[in-house]
């Protein structure tokens, strides 16, 4: 009778932890930037016009917007990542062909606990629909429908669809039809994805060199240990140098041994791993979160391959077994410290009197988060305009700090008394004042707040919107 019940209650506690970790979450740049473009579009092609922008397929905004018509637009980031973050966990716990106990160490992997379970993007999305792919294969149509929306995600999982699609033809278990849908969702990402033309790349480019391969090989090896971080824990971050130089090695055996005697397998991590190393060395560096999807993908096919009658090789036990140490370390110190550190910025600009001054951001998406829970609107530098949602469609990159220094004073002269949210510590000076400060969360971001021209009147003139003709994100910020 107890061991009857110790499953339901052991997965009782991990979706418990997930729904903590979701709940108590603090959002990052990109996450309200998604939110702020859904909320704030005034129609779907407003929205697409946003999304020429930023190099996504509109799925993942379409669900947001709906989530905040229905539960405000403070829920709906918490709210998506509960539903889809269940949904994966049910599916990993209760319909995987995983023993127990590697089912267990899969659920609290840094991959599904947090980083694509937690943290509220397309990827968690784009994670639940590759397990319900695996998990439901055998359903001729259903899978089709499933594997045409991974295009529609990103454009990564738009690769993982392609292999998909490779092994249905393979295993002569092609629906025409749902070919056909693939197909059509496919192009409609690629046309939604196709870039403004006065859009200017956040990343900066590949130096095309072995450099490229140096951090593509950094990037691989957190997927052996996923903690990140080179010093102390922070998001993002590659491991600690002799690690990240090495643990590739360890995590390519892994894939080759679970993949022994399973060429197509093989085929498809190879596949995948070489087009990240394409990105890496043609276009920009990826980041972490993206590079761990090929460790999902592992996982999704060492699913299909013990259904098929594989075992599991004893390597790719012990790596479940670091991966889940890795989850359950970095639910510990999320629950301990705040992931991003925006809302008690916003709290002390509120204490400071500050909320109706003007203000700049730099680097100009530092002020997304709190504006997004204030109202405050945030003068884009060397731009004239003020925003909240951002477009990226100007650099604003200083090559120095006196460069950007000079600018700030030359700004407090001509237009007068303003105000700077950073994550630059700058030394002060008198027409730099620094006024307060929040120290960085888990992703690293510091704020800063500055004072500029502390003897000049107040900014006086309005600047226009950045992006006009958008709807408010909320009449009731939350701070």
């Amino acid at each position: 009778m107890a061991s009857r019940f110790a499953w339901p209650v052991v997965a009782a506690l991990v979706f418990a932890l997930q729904a903590w970790l979701a709940l108590t979450h603090r959002p990052f740049v990109d996450e309200w930037q998604a939110l702020q473009i859904a909320v704030q579009s005034p129609d779907v092609g407003a929205l697409l016009e946003n999304l020429s922008y930023e190099g996504h397929p509109p799925l993942w905004y379409l669900l947001l917007r709906g989530l905040s018509e229905v539960l405000g637009p403070y829920a709906a980031l918490p709210a998506a990542a509960l539903l889809l973050g269940f949904v994966t966990q049910y599916l990993i716990l209760f319909e995987s062909p995983f023993p127990r106990w590697a089912r267990l160490l899969i659920a609290l992997s840094e991959f599904v606990l947090f980083e694509f379970n937690t943290i509220s993007r397309g990827y968690t999305l784009g994670v639940m629909l590759i397990f319900a792919i695996v998990a439901f294969w055998d359903r001729r149509r259903l899978v089709w429908f499933l594997i045409a929306m991974l295009p529609f995600t990103d454009f990564l999982f738009g690769v993982i669809s392609v292999i998909f699609v490779w092994f249905r033809w393979q295993e002569r278990s092609v629906w025409w039809p749902g070919l056909a849908f693939w197909v059509l969702l496919g192009l409609v990402s690629a046309w939604t994805v196709l870039p403004a033309p006065d859009v200017v790349p956040i990343y900066p480019p590949s130096n095309h060199d072995f450099s490229s391969v140096e951090a593509w090989l950094a990037r691989v090896s957190i997927l052996f240990f996923p903690v990140q971080g080179i010093d102390r824990p922070m998001w993002d971050m590659p491991l600690p140098t002799v690690a990240s130089w090495t643990l590739w090695a360890p995590f390519l055996l892994i894939v080759w041994v679970q993949t022994r005697g399973r060429p197509a397998d093989r085929v498809a991590m190879t596949a995948f791993l070489a087009s990240m190393l394409a990105f890496f060395f043609f276009l920009y560096p990826l980041q972490n979160r993206h590079m761990m999807l090929a460790a999902v993908l592992l996982i999704a096919l060492v699913w299909r391959a013990l259904v098929q009658g594989g075992r599991l090789h004893s390597l790719f036990s012990f790596w479940l077994v670091l991966i889940a140490v890795a989850g359950l370390a970095t639910a510990g110190n999320n629950l301990a410290r705040p992931f991003d550190t925006a809302p008690e910025t916003a709290r002390l600009i509120g204490d400071l009197g500050l909320r109706d001054e003007h203000w700049a951001a730099l680097p100009t998406q530092h002020g997304q988060g709190v504006s997004a829970m204030t109202g405050i609107l945030f003068e884009r530098t060397r731009a004239d305009c003020m925003q909240d949602l951002i477009r990226w469609n100007q650099q604003e990159r200083f090559a120095t700090v006196e460069e950007l220094v000079g600018w700030l004073e030359a700004r407090a002269r001509r237009d007068g008394r303003f105000y700077l949210l950073s994550n630059l510590r700058l030394r002060s000076r008198p027409e730099i004042v620094r006024i307060g400060s929040v120290p960085a969360g888990y992703d690293g971001k510091a704020y800063f707040l500055y004072e500029i021209g502390p003897g000049q009147a107040k900014v006086a003139r309005k600047l226009p919107r950045c992006v006009p003709g958008m709807r408010p994100f909320t009449a009731k910020p939350m701070i």
